[in-house]
């Protein structure tokens, strides 16, 4: 993995005091850029801090898109979106029906910080109404008991599900008498769209139909994983996710070594006939499961958010969280076989070579990290000498020169150093002039 995390903090000297607030900025752009966001304040026990957490998906979706305002980084993942348009997320719930207090799941408050990310998009006089975006999954109880109020039809956010018992996911819907009757007041699979696995003989060749949400709710679509172990394909993430938005997953070819063609295959439909309707692609990684799954107790506590537009880099970067968290309890490493094969031909649906993935981890984006303080200046001759109180833990300063007293107008790097000292050579005579002083680590 190569990471580079830049925390820019500081105080402006010399006429005016104040703080510029801190960045974070990524190594060289590469094919693609994933987002992985960790705070500490964001879970305590079982309680989840909805404020942190939006504080955490919003430096996340700015820091993917490089964009500087929520709004805009939604809008500009969303390209030809509109007032009428309706946005779907897609969430992996299925653990929803645990009783424990603490469950891998994705948390409303990460549903709702991306909900307000999408209010803020840049529409024209109104936003997106809350009734075009509907939050699903596969079934109804896991979604009632990840904490979301079923809704179809009022008022606010929709949130439904495609059957209503997952049990009759097990079916083919396009046989003789069986059709959508099968799935409760579920909204059902779409009879009218076919998506053909070509399993590797002699195996035999698997036949989908999606789910109704996507080909009659959906104009682009929000990917939604959580971050566990699954038993079959190792992890669940984001790609596996759709084993809960076609039918006729749980026969015996779209497991064991069929994964490896089941899992890529429904994604390659979804980008190939629905002019690739998934744009963004997150992890809820507030909680793990890092040993058992896909339904199991929670045993880690990541306090993560991944984002990325590229669902093989998301997994492949989500697998490497996990190998973390079981080599603490002396797990073998995970190496998932559909994330590898939805790399290559003949699905292309992304990378999983590090090499080739820009990633950027932004740490406690609800804490400040510790500002440059105390800035002086001194006229020696025709320089000028600055030093400053130094910050444990920093690898070196950055010294800007401003015209006018406001830190965040722009200024001119003029040096840098590991000391707590800069003298800028030969501008005592020049007009007056600010300094900004700040840490890098």
């Amino acid at each position: 993995m190569i990471t580079r995390r830049r925390f820019l903090a500081g105080s402006i000297a010399t006429a005016v005091g104040s703080v510029i607030p801190h960045e974070l900025f990524a190594g060289s752009a590469r094919n693609t850029r994933v987002v992985i966001v960790t705070d500490e304040n964001a879970v305590s026990g079982s309680t989840v801090y909805a404020d942190i957490v939006r504080q955490m998906v919003n430096a996340g979706i700015k820091q993917l898109t490089g964009q500087p305002t929520i709004g805009s980084a939604w809008y500009s993942l969303l390209p030809g979106i509109t007032s009428s348009s309706k946005v779907s997320l897609k969430e992996n719930n299925s653990n929803g029906e645990r009783w424990e207090p603490r469950k891998a799941v994705v948390h409303p408050c990460v549903t709702d910080a991306v909900v307000q990310g999408l209010r803020q998009m840049p529409l024209g006089a109104m936003p997106i109404p809350l009734e075009s975006i509907m939050v699903w999954d596969l079934d109804k109880a896991p979604i009632v008991g990840s904490g979301y109020t079923i809704n179809l039809g009022g008022p606010g956010v929709q949130v439904y599900y495609a059957v209503e018992d997952y049990r009759v996911w097990t079916n083919d819907y396009s046989g003789p008498g069986i059709g959508n009757d099968l799935v409760g007041d579920g909204l059902g699979f779409s009879m009218s769209s076919i998506c053909t696995i070509d399993h590797p003989f002699p195996t035999p060749d698997s036949s989908h139909h999606p789910a109704t949400i996507i080909t009659d709710y959906t104009d682009y679509m929000i990917n939604v994983g959580v971050l566990g172990y699954h038993s079959d394909a190792q992890i669940t993430g984001v790609l596996k996710n759709h084993y809960g938005s076609f039918d006729n997953i749980r026969i015996g070819s779209m497991h064991g070594s069929g994964i490896s063609r089941g899992i890529p295959g429904l994604s390659a439909y979804l980008r190939d006939s629905f002019d690739n309707i998934q744009r963004v692609f997150m992890i809820d990684g507030l909680f793990g499961c890092c040993q058992y799954g896909p339904q199991a107790a929670v045993d880690c506590v990541p306090k993560t958010i991944i984002l990325g537009t590229d669902p093989v880099a998301v997994d492949y970067q989500m697998t490497q969280v996990l190998n973390y968290y079981r080599s603490l309890v002396g797990a073998p490493p995970l190496n998932p076989a559909h994330v590898n094969a939805a790399a290559g031909a003949p699905f292309n649906l992304g990378t999983n070579n590090p090499a080739n993935i820009d990633l950027v981890q932004i740490t406690n984006p609800s804490v400040p990290p510790a500002q440059v303080q105390n800035v002086r200046s001194t006229t020696v001759g025709s320089d000028v000498v600055l030093d400053w109180d130094a910050v444990a833990g920093v690898s070196n300063y950055n010294v800007y020169r401003h015209s006018i007293a406001y830190p965040q107008a722009p200024g001119t790097l003029i040096g840098s150093t590991v000391g707590a000292t800069f003298t800028h050579v030969g501008v005592a005579g020049e007009p007056f002039g600010f300094y900004t002083v700040t840490a890098e680590y």
